[in-house]
């Protein structure tokens, strides 16, 4: 609670604290990109499942466990589970931090198609979409993120996990071009921007539509069909 209203300071709606936090996280100093998430682990759990008056059988229960007091003990000055995180870490952490104040944030993933077998490095590149210039949390330029991501010529996101606030409260959905995006793993590159400027997150902007130059999608990923036309809001 202390960090979320520590980095939310001044703002007066929910949608001006999200923007804070994503920001703040994003300039934090603590992190840096990693494709694969440290602080969201598959986590199996046994449980006993009574068969009968007389009989019990175990199963186990895989489940996603998000270590949110690893993450503050990160921020505060301490090891947790170390400096690197993937955008499904930063989202869960800016969904977290938001919704402690009142927020209602889901988070939801950007990619081709449904499939999230991540293990299948056929799927991933069937996942896979072509991404414009963008810094990612803890980079030291634009250059090396682009060059981390590049595969034969081209940069690209497997997937890109995001934290969003629906539209509608009454009938969230995912793909809704008017929900509100708030993204810590990266900051959009404007050329003529000087870069040496302290560095905004990709965040308080509509997920927008295909043809919404202004739109998060847009701006994330490059104009063609490997690009916008595959990075699709997944249920």
């Amino acid at each position: 609670m202390h960090i979320a209203c520590l980095w939310a300071k001044g703002s007066r709606t929910i949608e001006e604290a999200g923007k804070k936090i994503a920001d703040e996280l994003f300039n934090c100093g603590k992190f840096v990109y990693h494709p694969d998430s440290h602080y969201n682990k598959e986590t199996s759990l046994a449980i006993e499942k009574k068969i009968d008056s007389s009989h019990l059988e175990e199963e186990s229960l895989v489940m996603n466990y998000f270590y949110l007091t690893k993450v503050i003990e990160r921020i505060n000055g301490g090891n947790g589970l170390g400096d690197q995180v993937n955008c499904v870490d930063c989202s869960l952490i800016v969904s977290s931090l938001v919704n402690i104040l009142g927020g209602n944030l889901h988070v939801g993933k950007l990619q081709r198609t449904e499939d999230t077998n991540y293990a299948d490095p056929d799927i991933v590149t069937k996942n896979r979409f072509e991404i414009k210039k963008i810094k990612t949390i803890g980079s030291e330029s634009p250059e090396k993120t682009m060059e981390s991501l590049e595969s034969e010529g081209k940069s690209y996101f497997s997937f890109h996990s995001i934290a969003w606030q629906p539209a509608s409260t009454e009938s969230p959905q995912f793909d809704d071009p008017k929900n509100i995006i708030y993204d810590a793993c990266v900051q959009f590159i404007n050329d003529e921007v000087d870069e040496s400027a302290l560095a905004e997150t990709a965040s308080g902007m509509l997920l927008g539509e295909d043809d919404d130059n202004s739109g998060y999608r847009a701006q994330l990923s490059a104009s063609n069909e490997l690009g916008i036309g595959s990075c699709l809001a997944q249920p």
